[in-house]
This record gives structure tokens, C-alpha cells and sequence, in this order.
């Protein structure tokens, strides 16, 4: 359930940043924006894909923008950034796209609002891969970088990228480099535990990513500092989830570290809700706990490999004691 309205402090914005092949907005996403609204922001819903019906749905409670699918969310966060005329009056900017899957938004809004005055930028995680930067699916701006020289450079100065690796490069990666270089404090509302980076090594030594010699006898050190060059979604999904009860959609969907999800689908068995949550947000939860798809007629003689299959065959006529109406 939403929570009631509140009258926030002070003026403040969120731009939404979405893409959905079909055009839909995930029920999650339509009550993170009808919270924020309800909190006091001042919302702007970008999408570079959305159908009619999902925009008139949103409308009441945000300003929507529709455009063409150029530059990757940084783009749609500018877009949203430019159409609110920030920064204006407002003391406090959150941007959020549609890659994760928020199962209590007003328990992240709560945690984010609550943290958000000990920082200039606060992102929702930290990670270490290539070097140290906060993951651009969830950022907060307060004041002090609201209305800084950094913010005004870093926006205007930017051009689209349809390039992905550019855009994590430059844009990714070089957001909190930027506005580290202007002296603004950074943050992440995820804070792992020792426990939490140790789990997340070995999950990073059992899939290979962490090349990892245990030699021949002896005692074997492992070091949770490691987990800091690990990305803390993907191998520190169930302390994010724990924390803030968010889960990445490239985690659900693909999984491309192949990280083991058994813990997932424990929960999953026990939670219809979580269930529901992620199969409106277009996670196949039946591959998800391992059951496989059920296939169609066509997937099924698409996959048909005479190969394998030359020896079968099928009888023309009524084996045994079959019977026809008719």
C-alpha cells in the first residue's frame, strides 16, 4: 500500500528514466512514481518506449516525455533534468530508471531520505569494478551538488551515446569521478556487512570469475576486501535485497555471471507476492526456479533436430484400441 501523502521540507524533483519493449510499466514502477508524487517530488517520467495507455496512467501524477531511443538513460535523465529547468528551486534531485525491481519503494524512499543529508550524491550502490563509482540506476543530488558549478558542467556539457561501453566508460564511470574531482561527498545507501562481502568471493571464486590458487596443503586465505572489485548486484544481490529490497532485472532475466540463485527460489516458493512482483516486471519465474518453459507448438518444431530424432517414428494409422468420434 502507498503511503499517505506528506509535505516534504523542501521543493524537490525525480526524473524516471524507462524502456520497455512493450511499452508497459511494471506495477512496481507506476508505485515508486505515485509515492514520490505523494512525497513531495516534482516527478518527470522519460521513456524512450511506452504505450499510450501506460502514459494516461502516469499522467495524473507525473509529466511525461516520449522519445526516440538515442543515448541510453543518462540521455532520458537529461531530458527530464532540462524539461524541469533544474535546478531551479528545488533543493534535492532523484533519478531512477526502470533495470531494477523494487519490491517496497516507500521502505527505499524512507532509508534514502533519511541518509540522504549526510552526502552530496548518494547513490543506491557502490561498486569497485574498473574503479570506484556509484551505479547510475538510482542517484540522489542534494543542494551542495544540486547547485554546483560540477552539476551545471556535467549536464549541459553531455552528448547522447548510442554505444554501451561509451556510455558506462564516460558517462557510468566518469559521473562520480566528476563530481568527486569537485569536492562533493559521495555515498551508497548499500552498506555490506563483512559477512556479505565474504559470501559475495565466493561466489566470485566458484563461478571463476575471481582467479583463485589454492595450492596444494596448508590453510586458504580469503580476503572479503575482494568483494569491492566485484559488481554488488550482481554478487551481493541478496544483501541489497536484504537492505533495500531491490533486485537488478539483468540478474533475473540473464544472469550473466551465472551466479547461483537457489536462495531466490526458496524464497520465491514461500512468497506468491514476490512472485506476482517480478512476473509483472517480465521475469519468467518458472525459468527462474528451474522448472523449464513450457514451449509451443512452434518453439517445439523449431527445436526439433532430425539429428537426433531420424530413428523415430509414427504410426500412419490406430495402434491398439484408440477410438475416433465421428
Amino acid at each position: 500500500m502507498d503511503s499517505p501523502p506528506t509535505t516534504a521540507a523542501a521543493p524537490w524533483a525525480a526524473v524516471v528514466a524507462h524502456y520497455d519493449v512493450d511499452g508497459r510499466v511494471a506495477e512496481h514502477l507506476q508505485r515508486t512514481v505515485r509515492l514520490l508524487q505523494q512525497r513531495g517530488a516534482t516527478v518527470c517520467f522519460v521513456s524512450t518506449r511506452l504505450s499510450d495507455a501506460a502514459a494516461a496512467q502516469l499522467a495524473p501524477h507525473a509529466q511525461v516525455i516520449r522519445r526516440d531511443n538515442v543515448g541510453y538513460d543518462f540521455w532520458s535523465y537529461k531530458v527530464g533534468i532540462d524539461a524541469l529547468g533544474l535546478p531551479g528551486a528545488f533543493d534535492r534531485l532523484l533519478l531512477l530508471n526502470s533495470s531494477m525491481v523494487v519490491t517496497d519503494p516507500a521502505r527505499l524512499l524512507d532509508r534514502h531520505l533519511a541518509l540522504a543529508p549526510q552526502t552530496d550524491v548518494l547513490g543506491l550502490t557502490l561498486s569497485h569494478e574498473v574503479q570506484p563509482h556509484l551505479q547510475s540506476f538510482w542517484l540522489g543530488f542534494e543542494r551542495a551538488a544540486l547547485h554546483s558549478a560540477a552539476f551545471a558542467q556535467w549536464w549541459q556539457t553531455m552528448q547522447p551515446l548510442s554505444d554501451r561501453e561509451a556510455v558506462i566508460a564516460q558517462q557510468e564511470l566518469g559521473l562520480s569521478a566528476h563530481f568527486a574531482r569537485a569536492g562533493l561527498r559521495l555515498g551508497a545507501l548499500h552498506r555490506p556487512s563483512r559477512a556479505d562481502q565474504l559470501r559475495a568471493v565466493l561466489r566470485a571464486v566458484d563461478n571463476g570469475f575471481l582467479p583463485f590458487d589454492a595450492g596444494s596443503d596448508g590453510p586458504v586465505a580469503i580476503d572479503p576486501a575482494w568483494a569491492e572489485r566485484l559488481n554488488p548486484t550482481m554478487y551481493a544481490w541478496d544483501s541489497v535485497f536484504a537492505q533495500l529490497g531491490v533486485l537488478k532485472l539483468e540478474l533475473l532475466k540473464r544472469n550473466p555471471h551465472r551466479i547461483n540463485l537457489s536462495a531466490l527460489r526458496d524464497r520465491l516458493v514461500r512468497d506468491p507476492a514476490l512472485q506476482h512482483l517480478l512476473q509483472d516486471a517480465g521475469v519468467s519465474t518458472p525459468s527462474l526456479l528451474g522448472d523449464p518453459p513450457k514451449l509451443s507448438l512452434a518453439q517445439n518444431l523449431k527445436a526439433f533436430d532430425p539429428s537426433l530424432h531420424a530413428g523415430e517414428v509414427a504410426a500412419s494409422g490406430l495402434v491398439g484400441a484408440e477410438k475416433l468420434d465421428g
